[in-house]
């Protein structure tokens, strides 16, 4: 409910083209119908599925805010924040600026009246213990008794005071001063102290179905010291492993630790590349690309491809179908994979075979018929090109592969990557885009079968002509921003 009163409150504050710009952002969740109110728009930004689509789009610098304010907890000043991820001077606290905003725009963090930030809610869940920090320790004392918390105190050296709420108060008051932590644990024993660092150091391990282990009544040497200070807390059943509140991990990795905050890409290394020999190979590259691809579905028309008991199309009617186009295996899926998309085919019987659809896509000029089927793989919710499964085994075409937000992503990080290079500049090798495909996508799929990071995406971006001579194309740029 708070993050919806904030979400709601922050919108409605928005000026008129700020607020057209975030919806239309987040138009996967304010589709019709209309949303009635500023409240139900908040409410459909922040339900778990719509921010789960829009995850696989962000770049890694938002990934990695929005990462570190999940593992802050709570709402966060923006100081707070920049001085976590070491973003302090003025460029980089410019970048984060520019981060934040951009989080703003999807309706993922947002600032309050008083310049807190604040997340939604199911983007927290998206790491099991983000940046390796366990729970906060407000959390972790949910199950505490007050008589612990009062044993907590007096191994502290402070003074309980009578109530729960209060003694409560007191242990968050002391472990949220990092220094004193960090003093108190200077002096502990040599086994516990060792054992509280080798624990900041490392993600935390839940134990799931903890209920059906036996409670842990050893304890690692040193662990009692700390159980006893609040410095590690066990389930208060003493179910599974003893976990260590954030405050305590962040104290032990010192003053001098930051978040990881990349907000600038990795540099790629380019050579010199004329536009106009980008576009000639392009060129040349879309005009066979249409040239074959009309000649599968012609060959889809004249001998429609019999399907599989299981579905789809299967390795010797895709041999069958490439002879006679005299295309290669890669092209012959894109087209299928991406005619079905857009109803050129469809199931028949046992039969995959054209539809009305594709006698009036079969009328238009090639140039029309190359822009349909390019629209159509941009939008493929997998890799078309893909013939291998993890084992190795043959995938049938058309088959209704699995949607994978991911493997879309693939693609239109690469298109992304490649608009951030200079002009008349590309790379040697169109995989040479990997790791800057991996900064402005970095929960893109990658194929089981890429020997290199994104060679699948490059291959099909090379074959339809939108990526050439290492760099984008015109046909590229036009696709990257919706122009047919």
């Amino acid at each position: 409910m708070a993050s919806r009163s904030t979400l709601t409150a922050w919108l409605a504050g928005l000026d008129a083209p700020r607020l057209s710009r975030v919806l239309g952002i987040r138009k996967d969740a304010v589709a019709p119908p209309e949303p009635r109110s500023m409240e139900e728009s908040a409410e459909r930004l922040l339900r778990p599925g719509s921010v789960a689509l829009v995850l696989p789009q962000l770049p890694l610098p938002c990934l990695q805010v929005a990462e570190a304010l999940a593992a802050l907890g709570a709402s966060q000043s923006r100081g707070a924040l920049a001085r976590a991820l070491g973003a302090t001077a003025p460029t980089a606290a410019r970048e984060l600026d520019a981060v934040l905003e951009a989080l703003a725009d999807h309706a993922l963090v947002w600032p309050d009246g008083d310049g807190n930030l604040h997340m939604a809610a199911p983007l927290r869940q998206a790491w099991d213990a983000p940046l390796g920090l366990d729970a906060p320790l407000e959390e972790l004392l949910e199950g505490v008794t007050s008589e612990e918390l009062r044993g907590m105190l007096v191994a502290l050296g402070t003074k309980p005071p009578g109530t729960r709420q209060q003694r409560t108060a007191a242990v968050l008051e002391h472990h949220g001063d990092p220094q004193r932590v960090a003093a108190v644990i200077a002096k502990a024993p040599s086994a516990a102290r060792q054992l509280l660092e080798r624990r900041a150091k490392s993600a935390p391990h839940h134990t799931e179905f903890a209920v059906f282990e036996a409670p842990t009544a050893d304890v690692q040497p040193g662990e009692r010291w700390a159980l006893d200070r609040g410095f590690l807390i066990r389930n208060r059943h003493g179910y599974g492993p003893a976990r260590m509140p954030a405050e305590v991990t962040l104290a032990l990795r010192g003053p001098d630790w930051r978040a990881p905050f990349d907000p600038v890409p990795p540099v790629a290394e380019l050579v010199p590349v004329p536009a106009v020999e980008v576009e000639r190979e392009a060129a040349a590259a879309a005009t066979a690309f249409a040239a074959h691809a009309a000649s599968v579905l012609s060959a889809c028309s004249a001998a429609p491809p019999a399907r599989l008991k299981s579905g789809g199309i299967g390795a010797r009617e895709l041999g069958r179908i490439g002879k006679a186009a005299q295309a290669d295996d890669a092209v012959v899926r894109i087209t299928l994979e991406s005619a079905h998309s857009v109803g050129l085919l469809a199931a028949d019987g046992d039969r995959v075979a054209p539809t009305a659809v594709y006698d009036t896509w079969v009328a238009q000029e090639p140039a029309a018929q190359f822009a349909d089927l390019l629209h159509a793989w941009w939008n493929l919710q997998f890799t078309p090109s893909q013939s291998r499964d993890e084992d190795n085994k043959s995938l049938p075409a058309v088959a209704g592969a699995p949607r994978c937000s991911a493997c879309l992503q693939a693609r239109r990080g690469l298109l992304a990557a490649a608009t951030a290079l200079p002009e008349g500049q590309g790379v040697q090798v169109g995989t040479d885009l990997g790791p800057l495909v991996a900064w402005h996508r970095p929960l893109a799929h990658l194929s089981f079968h890429d020997k290199t990071p994104c060679a699948a995406a490059v291959r099909e971006a090379e074959l339809t002509g939108v990526f050439a001579r290492g760099a984008l194309s015109r046909l590229g740029a036009a696709l990257v921003t919706g122009d047919r």
